[in-house]
């Protein structure tokens, strides 16, 4: 890689499955980089060359196994975009107490009882995915999950949740007047889904279909007229 100092002017790096076991030092000089892919690198034990791209936007770390999060990536203060999916060995995520203006968050297959805390942290958070169906693989139902974190985070656009038995939808669902998209599959029950009905802004609704009857179904889609609501 030691061609990447002749491009001092790169925005946008992809080195998905590459069978790295360190992150080059050459990437950590790119200073223009804003975007950077190291999706399946599984074996990365050294992020160091990561302390030199602070202004970085995007870091996509699917499938890393590190336990904690490289102390680098604490100080990407302008980050925007995390995806952490299939990091099954990281359970901390106090980091995240850092990231204050990241807008997109992808915590797929991470092997979660529940939603970190810190993510009530992040204001500016648009986009939030959350789903794990590790515990079906071993012929075993996720337990009822707690999305009240979420509660307080007014510039929410979309939100999608999928294999849990059951969700309550938190009284102050309602303050969420930015929230445009809502996807919950594979769930059993959904508890209260009349605190949808003040969300009029709603774009799109996927419900799967014996989450809630038949009632609630129809009054959900009179609740919100301009609304495509799906079962799946």
């Amino acid at each position: 890689l030691s061609g990447l100092i002749d491009l001092p002017n790169l925005e946008s790096l992809d080195l998905s499955s590459c069978h790295l076991t360190k992150i080059p030092v050459e990437i950590g000089n790119i200073k223009s980089l804003k975007s950077l892919n190291l999706k399946n690198n599984i074996c990365i034990q050294d992020y160091s060359a990561l302390a030199g791209l602070s202004q970085l936007t995007e870091l996509n770390l699917y499938q890393h196994c590190f336990t904690e999060i490289p102390p680098e990536i604490k100080n990407m203060k302008d980050l925007k975009v995390l995806i952490l999916d299939l990091c099954i060995n990281l359970k901390d995520y106090s980091f995240l107490s850092y990231l204050l203006k990241l807008e997109e968050l992808s915590l797929r297959y991470c092997d979660l009882l529940e939603l970190p805390k810190e993510i009530s942290m992040l204001k500016e958070l648009k986009k939030l995915e959350y789903r794990d169906d590790s515990r079906k693989h071993r012929g075993q139902i996720s337990p009822a999950l707690d999305i009240s974190v979420i509660k307080n985070l007014e510039n929410l656009e979309k939100i999608a949740i999928q294999d849990f038995r059951t969700i309550e939808i938190p009284m102050e669902f309602k303050y969420l007047q930015k929230l445009k998209e809502i996807g919950f599959v594979d769930i059993e029950t959904i508890l209260h889904i009349e605190r949808l009905f003040d969300l009029t802004q709603i774009e799109f609704v996927l419900i799967p279909p014996r989450s809630i009857t038949k009632e609630e179904f129809e009054k959900l889609v009179n609740a919100l007229p301009n609304a495509t609501i799906s079962k799946f």
